[in-house]
């Protein structure tokens, strides 16, 4: 069976776009475009790029003469679980050793109100590629995973007016 473990495919984008992107990427998305487009930058690029939310948010916001480059560096492999790349300094090392300057980073912490629950829960099943590897474990319904995943959020965050922290790391850096 081929590796898809990091392609968007099929309903993955649609999944992701109506259940991670509004709750979880959006309002970093907006922060992060702020501050790529806060200044003088001839050049900019993201490399990470997902479904877009963030690029498109950087298309709009960057002044036309910028070059935006956009690509997705995940390779195969990268959504098997456990995944995470998530200490600043280590980051911060790789940034400096690949020849970045000014390579800072800053943790963002948000509260989100989750909208729509059920669209939540759906899209952390079916919205990634992680989806797939729920689908070849045999005996495993994606369903029951879904229904599983709303009922921890509802445990957790309570079935009404559902907020969730949420914290993200921004690095910021120059290239000359």
């Amino acid at each position: 069976m081929p590796d898809n473990s990091a392609e968007f495919i099929g309903d993955i984008p649609r999944h992701y776009d109506t259940g991670l992107g509004p709750n979880i990427f959006v309002d970093f998305a907006d922060r992060l475009t702020s501050a790529a487009c806060d200044g003088r930058s001839t050049h900019a690029i993201e490399l990470a790029a997902g479904t877009g939310i963030v690029s498109r948010k950087l298309r709009d916001g960057l002044p036309p003469e910028t070059a935006l480059l956009v690509t997705d560096l995940n390779p195969p492999g990268f959504y098997k679980v456990p995944f995470h790349y998530g200490n600043p300094e280590e980051v911060r090392r790789d940034l400096k050793a690949a020849g970045w300057q000014d390579v800072k980073h800053e943790t963002m912490r948000l509260t989100k109100k989750i909208v729509d629950p059920e669209a939540f829960a759906r899209g952390l099943v079916y919205g990634n590629p992680l989806i797939d590897e729920i689908r070849n474990r045999e005996g495993v319904d994606p369903e029951a995973v879904a229904t599983a995943v709303l009922d921890a959020l509802n445990a957790t965050f309570g079935p009404s007016d559902m907020t969730m922290p949420l914290e993200a790391t921004m690095f910021t850096c120059t290239a000359t």
